[in-house]
């Protein structure tokens, strides 16, 4: 690690008025907040949010309101955007230079700016380079399978955390490589026929800061990621991954606005998958697409407008789970939707199918016996918290390493005099913390005349069918696992959680139980930790960098470390609701039921907010589309439109968090 000598802010301020900007150059507060956030680094080449530290750390603008939003990283990449487009028409040399790696982008102010060769010279930095790749690990000798046991916000408009930032497209997942800052780096190994359980290695990489939760207000606009460098990358092993489930998570860059809409969404269909069609059910339609926001104060709704988040956090999957012979046993469709990044929706996606299939290759279940269902929705939270443990004990040991480096410099400072607080290079991989990331977990089995459900977090799943009057209606539907609801609200608050609104005002609470489902002052609530006061023994911090405290708008996940630092006190936990369906024969089944598989990416942006209404109105949509002849792919796209079908959404978001949808026609 070393340091860079920075300039004095008088420094900067001189040489800032001897460049050659334009008359509108200087006018505009935020390029030229941008302009001397560059020379403050002696014009080393920055990512936007690094641009967006700088300003703010040194004050460099008397309107900081613009960086204050949900995307200032945005606001930095338009007003460079915009410069450089102005430069272009005008027939003028660019400002600013660009330098793209993977999909990051870095800036630095041109040279023809400096008069004073001197100080051109200096300023003729050299461009980052990407960081080499890790060591590649040996595989782990197979071994028999052993049988499985178990923000900064404003109002709550989308994800419930901001993005992290990759360049990786899952497609089958093999293994992962989780690392803290990127949303995880996917190293997709051939790992088929791996059946052990996961392994944690600690290794050093360099890795990017996400502003993870939103602090205080529900989970808003996902800000452009805050990133920075950060070191000690866990390598999460795959647990037995096939060829036959399919995962996506949906890249795309975020250094200027987006092309048409079409490239923020992919679609699948069956003949994506390596499944047998002829068994269980056949038509099915998938969308994901990215979310994306529009400029502030900006009601153009074009496309081109668009800045999309540099990854979507949710990741799906879809896999048929045979016997040990090979012969058919289901279909399982699995969906997670990230917040804080993408490292646990994948790892969660790449692990359950097979961890499933395990379960009932050993102990085939008849689910007409209710002894069967009881069993099988003990073993479902047994290993969902098997899982969830696994993912959280290595951010345990990630978080430690980082601590226990943090210390080790504060004490290197202190001995040699060094300030603790110090202008940091931007290669310092020591001093920005882990991520800490989390998902909600959505699992529908068909099995059988069975349909089964597994639910953890507010994704939801609902099933509709067409009545004797022709007429759709909602048969049965997931419950979100929200703060509102009593049983939850309870255990929270007794495992030291408390309940604050969108402004991080505590909400009053009487833990006496109540005769209720819900508790309708909780409705809009976030929760977060009492007795926040020092620091815990793992290093999570509590605070995130504008001084407000992690709040969540959930009240089950995988992952998040945070609310779970008290293995015995979790104050969120990850118990899944197991639902049992009896649909009869699938090859008997006439297109009149459909199931709807979909991350909140899709009822947050509805007209309608009471969540059995949603269901209701989405209900007849699709009903009606597919009582025109619709195909399920045509529909299900139209479902992911949200800006298309203003009936059914609110006219204006400024801000679209990531959407998945599954359509499965019965």
């Amino acid at each position: 690690m070393h340091d860079i000598q920075t300039p004095d802010i008088a420094s900067v301020e001189r040489t800032f008025q001897g460049l050659e900007l334009k008359a509108e150059q200087r006018d505009n507060g935020i390029f030229a907040a941008i302009v001397k956030a560059l020379l403050s680094n002696s014009n080393q080449w920055m990512r936007a949010p690094d641009i967006v530290d700088r300003i703010r750390g040194w004050k460099l603008t008397t309107n900081d309101g613009q960086l204050s939003g949900k995307t200032p990283t945005s606001t930095i990449q338009g007003t460079i955007s915009t410069a450089l487009k102005l430069a272009k028409s005008r027939g003028c040399e660019e400002p600013i230079e660009k330098h793209q790696i993977k999909n990051l982008t870095y800036y630095r102010l041109s040279l023809h700016l400096f008069t004073d060769s001197r100080i051109r010279d200096s300023m003729n930095t050299i461009p980052p380079t990407p960081p080499p790749d890790p060591p590649r690990l040996a595989k782990d000798k197979k071994r028999s399978p052993t049988k499985p046991t178990r923000s900064t916000a404003s109002s709550r408009s989308t994800s419930k955390r901001t993005t992290i930032d990759s360049d990786v497209n899952i497609i089958t997942p093999k293994k992962i490589k989780i690392s803290h800052n990127t949303s995880p780096t996917i190293n997709l190994m051939d790992n088929e026929h791996n059946e052990h359980d996961s392994q944690f290695l600690i290794e050093p990489s360099v890795k990017k800061k996400s502003t993870k939760y939103q602090p205080s207000e529900d989970y808003g606009t996902p800000e452009s990621v805050i990133e920075e460098p950060m070191t000690n990358e866990i390598d999460i092993t795959s647990s037995s991954s096939s060829s036959s489930s399919s995962s996506s998570s949906s890249s795309s860059s975020s250094s200027s606005p987006s092309s048409p809409p079409s490239s923020l969404m992919i679609t699948k269909g069956p003949i994506d998958f390596d499944i047998n069609i002829v068994n269980g059910p056949k038509s099915f339609a998938i969308i994901q697409e990215t979310g994306y926001s529009y400029p502030r104060l900006s009601r153009l709704r074009r496309s081109e407008n668009r800045y999309p988040k540099s990854k979507c956090e949710d990741a799906f999957c879809v896999k048929d789970l045979r016997r040990s012979d090979g012969s058919f046993m289901a279909r399982l469709f699995c969906l997670a939707d990230g917040h804080g990044g993408s490292g646990c929706s994948e790892f969660l996606i790449s692990r359950v199918p097979n961890r499933i299939q395990e379960l009932l290759q050993e102990h085939p279940a008849n689910f007409d016996n209710k002894d069967e269902q009881q069993w099988f929705r003990e073993q479902m939270e047994h290993l969902v918290r098997k899982l969830d443990d696994e993912y959280v004990e290595a951010k345990r040991v990630e978080f430690r390493h980082w601590k226990s480096r943090r210390e080790k410099q504060s004490d290197s400072n202190s001995i040699s005099g060094r300030p603790t607080f110090i202008l940091k290079d931007r290669n310092d991989t020591d001093s920005m913390p882990p991520v800490d990331d989390g998902s909600t977990i959505i699992i529908n089995m068909f099995i059988n005349d069975w349909l089964i459900n597994v639910n953890v977090g507010d994704s939801r799943t609902f099933l509709a069918c067409r009545g004797k009057n022709n007429k759709w209606s909602v048969e049965f539907a997931s419950e979100d696992h929200k703060p509102y609801l009593e049983r939850l609200a309870l255990k929270i608050y007794s495992n030291g959680g408390i309940f604050v609104d969108s402004n991080d005002d505590p909400i009053k609470f009487d833990p006496t139980p109540r005769q209720r489902r819900t508790r309708p002052s909780l409705k809009n609530a976030r929760v977060r930790l009492q007795g926040q006061d020092g620091e815990n023994e793992d290093g999570v911090p509590y605070i995130n960098e504008t001084g407000k405290y992690w709040s969540i708008n959930v009240a089950a996940t995988c992952g998040d470390l945070l609310f779970k630092l008290n293995r015995s006190r979790r104050v969120i936990d990850c118990v899944p609701d197991v639902t049992f369906r009896k649909l009869g024969k699938f090859a008997e089944c006439g297109g009149d039921r459909f199931l709807l598989i979909s991350s909140d990416g899709l009822f947050d942006h509805l007209k309608e907010s009471r969540t059995d209404e949603q269901n209701n109105e989405v209900a007849k949509f699709i009903g009606g589309l597919l009582d025109n002849g619709e195909s399920v792919m045509n529909v299900v796209k139209k479902i992911g439109s949200r800006e298309k079908y203003t009936t059914l959404f609110k006219d204006f978001s400024q801000v679209y968090d990531d959407i998945t949808c599954i359509l499965i026609s019965l």
